[in-house]
C-alpha cells in the first residue's frame, strides 16, 4: 500500500498503533531463525564454543517453553531452560543473541517515514509486539532504528498478553490506554495477528507488506554454508538498499559493494599475518579500494598511501639500466596490436617531436604494428637507434624523480601494496627499481586476482604476491574468472584523476607527479555520462561498505566465492537491462570501445572480418555474443573454448 493511501486512513484517529517486527523493523536475515545459526557460527569461529546442533536445539527449546508456559509469553530466559549449557555459558549465549538480534536489526524506511509523519501530526504511538526479547533490549533496538517518541511499548512477555491468542494484547492496552477501539488504529504485516484479531476487538487494522526485492541475486551453485551466507547477503541488500531506483547505485550496492568489502577485509587479514608496516594502495584502480578499506579500519595504527604509479611511470625510470632494442620490446605490454603513439609513450618520449625523422623512415601518426614482430621490425629498430640517447637521458632524469617521490612517501621495510590484480607488473616494476636502487624492502602484492600471466613473474623475479578471488598464481587449478568479462570488471574501478604519467622536479627542486589527462573528461571538464554511471556504481558500493561495517555479516566467515558471486553472474550471464545499460558503455584504454555493443547479425554475415575485429575489441566478450545472438546459449563455455583456439 503506498504512504498517501496509509496516511489517509491514519488521518482521523488520535492513536496509531505499530507492530514491530517485520513492520518498523526488518531483519538482515531471510527467516528469524537464520539468526541461530548466525549465532551458531560466531560461537565456534570467535568463541571456540562448539554447539553443531544449535540452531535446531534453540528452535526445539523455543516449542518446549511455549507449551509449557501456555497460554503465557515465554522469555529468553524461559527459552534457555531447555538447552543443555553449563550456567555461566548460557549466560554468554543469551547475550549473544541480544546482541545480534540487534545487529540484524534495520528500520523499514517506508514505515519509518509512516511513523515520522504520525509524531508530525499529533498522533499518539503505541507499539504492539509479541516477543520474548526483554524490553530493555527491544527498546535499544528502536533506538538504533531511529524509532523516538512514541507513548507506549506493549510487549507480551512483559504484559504476559499476546497479540496471536485472540488479540488479549490488544485489549490489554485498549485499558491501559482507557481508549475505544474506535480511537486508535493498527498497523502490521501478520494477517492473523495483526489483521483479524484487531479487527475482532472493533480496531481498524492495516496490512502491509515490507519491500525486499533484490535485483542482481540468484539461485547460485553453491556449497550449503556459502548458499546460506548468500541468502543472508541477499537478505541484507534487500533491506538495507530498499527504495534506492536508480540502477547504477543498485549494482553498486548489491554486486560491487559486496566484492569490495570482503577484499578489504581479507586484505586487513593478510596484513595483519605479515606484519606490514605499511600499505599502498596503487593508482589508479587502488583508489576505490582505499576509500572502502579507510571506512572499515579508520583506527588502524597501519599507515597507507595512494602511491601514483602506473606501468609507465615505473618502467620508463629503467630503461637507462639494459637500453639496448632487445631490452625495450620486453618492457612493452602484450597487447598484440600496437601503434606508434604507444611506442614513443613506453619510451617516455613524444612522437611529434620525432615526426619528421619518423617521416624519412616511412612512418607516420598512423603507424601500426605487432607486438610479437618488433624484433623482426626495421624501421622500428632504425627509429630507436636515432633517438636511443634520449630516450636514456630521459630515462635517467625520471629515474632520480621516481626515487624522491618514494622516498617522501616511505616505500622501505615490511610493507604490502593493493592493486586490482591481473599479472602484477606494476609490483614487478616497482621491485626492479627498489633493486636497482638499493632500496631495503620486503614487498607482499594484494590482489582481486592473479591471472595466469603472474607465474611468469613470480618465477622470474620471486615476486611475493595472492589473489582474493582467484589465484592462478599460488594454484594452478584456479580459473581466471574475470577473463569473460575483463572490461566490465575493471570498468567498477575507475578513478576520478588521470594516469600517472612521470615524476619531475619543479624549479625549486621539489619532486612532483604529472597525470594524463582523465580519459573521461570531455572539452568542457565535465566527465562523460559513462563516467558519471560509474561514479554512481562507486558511491553505491561505498553505501554498502558503511552499513556492512558494523553489521553482522563482518562476523561470518564469508567466502570470497559469496562476496564475488553477484559480478561474476552480472559478467557471465547478463539479463537483458543489465546487457543494455553496460554494453553501451564506454572502456577507454588507449582507445574508445564499447564494452559490448554488436553491430546487427546480418552486418557481420555480410562483412565476417568486421566481426573478427568487433568481437576482438570487445572487453566483454560474452556480453558481445549475447547481445549479437539473443538466445539462450552456454556463452561462457564458449568463450572458453574460443580462447582455447
Amino acid at each position: 500500500m503506498k504512504d498517501s493511501k496509509i496516511i489517509k486512513i491514519l488521518e482521523p484517529y488520535d492513536y496509531v498503533s505499530f507492530d514491530i517486527f517485520d513492520t518498523l523493523i526488518l531483519r538482515d536475515v531471510p527467516s528469524p531463525k537464520d539468526v541461530f545459526t548466525i549465532m551458531g557460527e560466531v560461537m565456534a569461529e570467535q568463541r571456540g564454543q562448539r554447539l553443531p546442533h544449535f540452531t535446531s536445539e534453540r528452535i526445539s527449546a523455543e516449542k518446549k517453553a511455549r507449551k509449557d508456559k501456555h497460554p503465557f509469553e515465554v522469555s529468553l530466559e524461559d527459552i534457555y531452560e531447555h538447552i543443555d549449557i553449563p550456567l555461566g555459558d548460557k549466560e554468554s549465549v543469551i547475550e549473544l543473541e541480544k546482541e545480534v538480534e540487534l545487529k540484524v536489526a534495520h528500520k523499514n524506511a517506508q514505515m519509518q517515514d509512516i511513523y515520522n509523519w504520525c509524531l508530525k501530526h499529533g498522533k499518539k504511538i503505541v507499539l504492539i509486539s509479541d516477543m520474548y526479547l526483554p524490553k530493555e533490549c527491544i527498546e535499544k533496538m528502536l533506538s538504533n532504528c531511529g524509532y523516538e517518541g512514541y507513548s507506549r511499548l506493549y510487549l507480551s512477555c512483559d504484559c504476559q498478553k499476546r497479540k496471536a491468542c485472540k488479540g488479549e494484547l490488544f485489549d490489554y492496552a485498549l485499558h491501559d490506554l482507557n481508549i475505544t477501539p474506535n480511537k486508535i488504529v493498527h498497523i502490521g504485516d501478520h494477517p492473523k495477528s495483526d489483521g483479524r484479531n484487531p479487527e475482532r476487538l472493533g480496531i481498524k487494522s492495516i496490512l502491509v507488506r515490507p519491500n525486499t526485492h533484490t535485483e542482481f541475486f540468484r539461485e547460485k551453485s553453491l556449497n550449503d554454508k556459502d548458499r546460506f551466507h548468500y541468502h543472508i547477503l541477499q537478505s541484507f541488500c534487500a533491506i538495507r538498499n530498499a527504495g534506492v531506483e536508480d540502477y547504477f547505485e543498485r549494482f553498486g550496492y548489491e554486486v560491487f559493494g559486496p566484492l569490495l568489502a570482503g577484499f578489504c577485509d581479507w586484505l586487513n587479514s593478510q596484513i595483519l599475518e605479515k606484519k606490514a608496516e605499511k600499505i599502498y594502495f596503487f593508482a589508479r584502480d587502488g583508489y576505490i579500494v582505499k576509500k572502502a578499506y579507510d571506512i572499515l579500519f579508520p583506527n588502524t595504527d597501519i599507515k597507507n598511501y595512494y602511491l601514483e604509479v602506473s606501468r609507465r611511470s615505473l618502467r620508463v625510470p629503467q630503461i637507462w639500466v639494459t637500453p639496448d632494442y632487445e631490452d625495450i620490446v620486453g618492457m612493452f605490454s602484450p597487447a598484440s596490436l600496437q601503434n606508434i603513439m604507444v611506442f614513443f609513450d613506453n619510451l617516455g618520449l613524444s612522437f611529434y617531436d620525432y615526426e619528421v625523422k619518423c617521416q624519412a623512415i616511412g612512418i607516420n601518426a598512423d603507424y601500426t604494428f605487432k607486438r610479437n614482430g618488433m624484433l623482426e621490425n626495421r624501421k622500428l629498430r632504425e627509429l630507436y637507434g636515432f633517438i636511443k640517447e634520449d630516450v636514456v637521458n630521459n630515462s635517467k632524469a625520471e629515474y632520480a624523480a621516481l626515487l624522491a617521490y618514494l622516498n617522501n612517501h616511505q616505500l622501505h621495510g615490511n610493507i604490502a601494496v593493493v592493486d586490482i590484480g591481473w599479472r602484477g607488473s606494476m609490483q614487478k616494476f616497482l621491485l626492479k627499481v627498489c633493486r636497482q636502487a638499493k632500496i631495503d624492502v620486503d614487498i607482499l602484492g594484494l590482489y582481486v586476482g592473479l591471472a595466469k600471466g603472474a607465474r611468469d613473474y613470480s618465477k622470474e623475479m620471486n615476486i611475493n604476491f595472492k589473489g582474493y578471488v582467484f589465484d592462478c598464481n599460488s594454484n594452478e587449478h584456479d580459473q581466471d574468472l574475470r577473463a569473460p568479462f575483463v572490461g566490465l570488471f575493471e570498468s567498477l574501478f575507475m578513478a576520478q584523476s588521470g594516469s600517472c604519467k612521470r615524476y619531475y622536479f619543479d624549479e625549486n627542486g621539489k619532486v612532483n607527479v604529472e597525470l594524463y589527462r582523465n580519459e573521461y573528461l570531455q572539452e568542457n571538464d565535465s566527465f562523460t555520462e559513462d563516467a558519471n554511471s560509474i561514479s554512481k556504481i562507486q558511491s553505491g558500493a561505498l553505501k554498502f561498505i558503511e552499513d556492512y561495517k558494523n553489521s553482522v555479516l563482518r562476523q561470518l566467515k564469508i567466502s570470497s566465492q559469496v562476496f564475488f558471486a553477484n559480478l561474476y553472474n552480472a559478467g557471465v550471464n547478463p539479463g537483458e537491462v543489465l546487457l543494455k545499460k553496460f554494453g553501451d558503455l564506454d572502456f577507454r584504454d588507449g582507445g574508445i570501445e564499447k564494452l559490448a555493443s554488436p553491430e546487427p547479425l546480418v552486418n557481420y554475415i555480410a562483412k565476417p572480418r568486421k566481426f573478427i575485429s568487433d568481437f576482438y575489441n570487445s572487453r566483454w566478450k560474452v556480453g558481445f555474443m549475447k547481445r549479437l545472438f539473443k538466445i539462450p546459449l552456454p556463452y561462457n563455455m564458449i568463450f572458453s573454448a574460443l580462447k582455447k583456439i
